[in-house]
């Protein structure tokens, strides 16, 4: 094998930075101040080595191109501008020019490895992605939905043939490898090429390897049901191709290319979820335009002249849920959006109906012909179990209809409850009162014994390092049905509350202004401390009287904890989540929320079967033992209410010397027991001596009944706290 010679005279006189310097110019030399180099006299020391000596090294040293390590990649060698993507587009058909490297289009970053993974997802996103969901969309449709195999007809060059590239292609089948090769133009693009016979590259201008989509979306299937681990997935392909006779050279030759094209070719399913759901609603807004029932928003100022007449729930039901509106869906699709998505020119409006989103989420909470009055029922938790390693961030990467809400959101709250919550005072004085606030139907005591004794009421409580971790917990917010309508990323090391106000926000702003919405937190009393307009559910003694949800209107059987039976369907990601990179971690919890809420809403009418027959055997339970106690239900109601204000009053005043009158007093009731002994005890020899005149005898008679009724009082006290 030959190598490739270049002559000196190709070469430029100026030095050529790509090239990597010699060893020799690192080295350190032996430094002595009676040389007679003057680099070598002046030259400061770096090293000391035994016996006096001393070595010393270059002052400016050339910096090695492509090394990874502590010696970075200077940036001013990468050349490369924002402009070179001009060019990329050719004859104004949208084809992307092959040969534009994978590496190109984005400011460079230290790594080489980094900086190209940067580009590549790059590439993907902007221009590979959005001209291949046609195209898989059309295969979809010719094969079945990936029933059968089929090749769709290769696509015709409309470059005439300039600048062709042959490119060798790896396949990677069920049960064989292959190896293809294409013929790369302007128009013709390799990613194109290989979705028309099926396949899916692992890089988006020249790869190297392609995959099955067949196989790709058997293994999307299997990794949303186990952990997924590419690595062991991909041994054991390597093994499993290995005994069919093929050869792989190297280490791990499939993990990297598999995960790249296994990503991407997800991006790519949801590009095109993403692509049929804005033609349907596309569709829906041009059905709108022939019907002329009222609008779903309607503007909070309306100008006097064009105000609609008021309407009441029934007309709002009637006109909003009736056939001639069943297609009315389209225009909550901007309250479905982040807030600031919207232009700043967009009045706010007002929602006579939930949003589309939750719509999507839960039709049975927030779909059909919900009652406005009849509200809603969530939950949220927190997982400190969902963690996140601390390390470089991995390329952007969105779900398109993510459930996370966006950081800005999460900041604006913060800052707002730092601003306004009242700081941490130090205990009362002794002498202070224990009484209820205005708004709430605890008494401070409880609840400052509360948020003492519970863990996650305390936000200052140190549950996860933020050294460690970026990212130190996930609070999500569910509905009745166990649905999860959002998560937002805990970056504190406690629970803080902000976090739940977020959720609570963005809940309220996806929804009409005159529904009511019960919701269930294990620290409610806390958070209602802080928002007194809220009713929620609590874990402590006295507090379960007030917000239990059994002891509660409205909340029926609901029990919260749609949150923990979510945390523990994602128990098996926890390792894997915590090294993943950053972006691809959200992603991954996005593609399993998305996968649990479909499957819970296939089986949503067993859901529903089961949990009327659990309702119909509580009530049943119910009347039993209300029948049982041979008591109405207004004096099982009564005597409820007498538990409660029992359970929930302030606690008596406390004062210094409470302990020491105590003690005081039970030494005066056994003074008086031992003088009232003594009193019996001369009572009755006075009786019983007949040495006494008889009026003494019977004057004794009549006062010892007396001091032994005071005696059993004194031997049996009631305490009575002032």
């Amino acid at each position: 094998m030959s190598r490739m010679r270049i002559p000196k005279s190709q070469l430029e006189s100026s030095p050529i930075h790509p090239q990597t310097p010699s060893r020799s110019c690192y080295a350190a030399f032996p430094n002595s101040p009676h040389s007679k180099s003057p680099l070598k006299k002046h030259a400061p020391v770096i090293l000391y080595g035994p016996h006096g000596r001393t070595y010393a090294q270059q002052r400016s040293l050339p910096t090695p191109r492509g090394q990874v390590g502590f010696l970075e990649r200077p940036l001013s060698d990468l050349g490369m501008e924002s402009d070179t993507l001009k060019g990329r587009e050719v004859h104004g058909q949208g084809h992307i020019d092959p040969f534009i490297s994978d590496t190109a289009g984005i400011a460079g970053v230290h790594t080489p490895r980094c900086n190209k993974r940067l580009k590549q997802a790059f590439n993907w996103q902007t221009l590979v992605i959005p001209s291949l969901t046609p195209v898989y969309m059309t295969y979809l449709y010719e094969s079945a939905n990936l029933a059968r195999e089929v090749t769709l007809e290769p696509q015709q060059c409309v470059c005439m043939g300039s600048a062709e590239r042959w490119i060798d292609v790896t396949v990677v089948l069920f049960n064989k490898l292959q190896k293809i090769s294409l013929t790369i133009c302007q128009c013709r693009t390799a990613a194109t090429q290989l979705m028309r016979l099926g396949l899916f590259g692992c890089a988006p201008i020249f790869p190297s390897l392609a995959v099955d989509i067949h196989l790709l979306d058997f293994v999307t299937h299997l990794f949303l049901r186990i952990l997924p681990n590419v690595t062991a997935f991909c041994s054991a392909i390597e093994d499993f191709l290995k005994s069919q006779g093929y050869q792989l050279r190297g280490q791990d030759p499939l993990r990297r290319q598999f995960f790249n094209a296994l990503h991407w070719f997800n991006a790519l399913q949801q590009s095109m979820k993403s692509t049929v759901d804005a033609s349907i609603n596309q569709t829906r807004s041009k059905i709108q335009s022939f019907n002329a029932s009222p609008p779903d928003v309607l503007p909070l100022a309306p100008s006097p002249s064009n105000a609609p007449p008021p309407l009441n729930y029934c007309d709002i039901e009637e006109e909003l849920f009736g056939i001639a509106s069943s297609s009315d869906d389209e225009r909550e699709q901007s309250e479905s959006l982040p807030k600031r998505a919207r232009t700043d020119n967009t009045l706010p409006q007002v929602l006579l109906r939930p949003s589309e989103y939750l719509r999507s989420h839960c039709p049975l909470c927030f779909g059909g012909n919900t009652k406005l009055e009849d509200g809603a029922i969530v939950c949220l938790d927190a997982c400190f179990t969902q963690k996140h390693n601390k390390q470089v961030q991995d390329p952007l990467c969105e779900h398109p209809r993510t459930s996370f809400v966006p950081q800005e959101q999460v900041d604006h709250w913060e800052v707002l409850v730092d601003s306004v919550c009242v700081k941490k005072t130090p205990v009362g004085s002794e002498g202070e009162d224990d009484q209820i606030e205005s708004h709430l139907k605890v008494p401070k005591s409880v609840l400052d014994t509360c948020n003492d004794s519970f863990t996650a009421a305390d936000g200052d409580r140190q549950k996860a390092s933020t050294q460690f971790f970026d990212c130190t917990a996930v609070m999500g917010l569910l509905c009745r049905h166990d649905n999860v309508l959002w998560l937002v990323n805990m970056t504190s090391a406690g629970e803080r509350q902000h976090y739940a106000l977020t959720l609570v926000d963005i809940l309220f702003k996806h929804l009409p202004p005159n529904w009511s919405v019960g919701i269930l937190y294990d620290i409610a009393c806390q958070l209602e401390r802080s928002c007194s307009s809220m009713h929620l559910d609590m874990v402590g003694l006295a507090c379960q009287c007030i917000y239990h949800p059994r002891k509660c209107l409205g909340f029926g059987l609901s029990d919260g904890e749609g949150c923990e039976r979510f945390w523990h369907m994602i128990s098996p990601l926890i390792a894997y989540l915590r090294v993943c990179g950053f972006y691809t971690r959200l992603y991954t919890l996005d593609l399993q929320v998305q996968h649990i809420n479909r499957v819970s809403l296939e089986r949503i009418a067993i859901f529903l079967v089961r949990k009327w027959k659990t309702a119909q055997v509580r009530r049943e339970e119910g009347e039993k033992d209300v029948l049982f106690s041979t008591r109405n239900a207004e004096f099982l109601c009564g005597q409820w209410q007498l538990q409660v204000a029992s359970a929930t009053c302030p606690l008596p005043r406390q004062t210094r010397n409470a302990g020491k009158k105590a003690i005081e007093g039970a030494i005066q009731l056994r003074r008086a027991r031992d003088t009232l002994l003594e009193s019996q005890k001369c009572l009755e020899s006075i009786i019983t001596d007949v040495s006494y005149e008889p009026y003494e005898i019977a004057e004794a008679e009549i006062e010892l009944p007396v001091v032994m009724l005071r005696l059993c009082q004194t031997n049996r006290p009631t305490f009575r706290s002032n």
